[in-house]
């Protein structure tokens, strides 16, 4: 483990927000702690709805980290629609995977949208490039993407 939450604000979680709201939360938390590195994790999906606001972190020299965990769908819908199918609609054979327009044929390369819009962008497609990763992300002292790709299969 990489991480060990010892004192309050260690830990900011956000609870009953919506789909995007990962990147504005990350910017407001390393604003409310701008002496501590601050690392957003975020959905690729969830990502999309607001990268926008990676623009603005370096555009005001916000120096979060953003960890974008790249599984190329909204697996979050397709699982919260497999569960409704099956517990409310008592289907015997939920068709979340199958759900119109929640796969991202083309995958996204966030890493290179981020350094388009002036953050440090790397794109991660094995774990043991991640500590190297955070490292320069770290080192670089602005804010930074970190397009780590994943498997998402349900």
């Amino acid at each position: 483990h990489f991480f060990k939450a010892e004192k309050r604000g260690d830990l900011v979680g956000v609870r009953g927000q919506s789909i995007g709201g990962g990147i504005g939360a990350t910017i407001g938390t390393q604003c409310a702690y701008p002496d501590r590195p601050v690392f957003g994790i975020i959905g690729d999906g969830s990502a999309m709805m607001t990268i926008q606001g990676l623009w603005t972190a370096a555009n005001d020299n916000i120096p979060c980290i953003f960890v974008i965990c790249n599984n190329g769908m909204y697996r979050v819908l397709k699982v919260n629609f497999n569960v409704y199918q099956r517990d409310i609609l008592k289907l015997s054979e939920p068709a979340g995977s199958q759900l119109p327009y929640s796969d991202f044929p083309t995958p996204f390369d966030i890493a290179a949208i981020g350094r388009s819009m002036g953050v440090h962008g790397e794109r991660i497609v094995a774990p043991e490039e991640i500590a190297p990763a955070v490292a320069r992300a770290v080192a670089s002292g602005k804010p930074a993407v970190l397009d780590i790709v994943i498997d998402g299969s349900l």
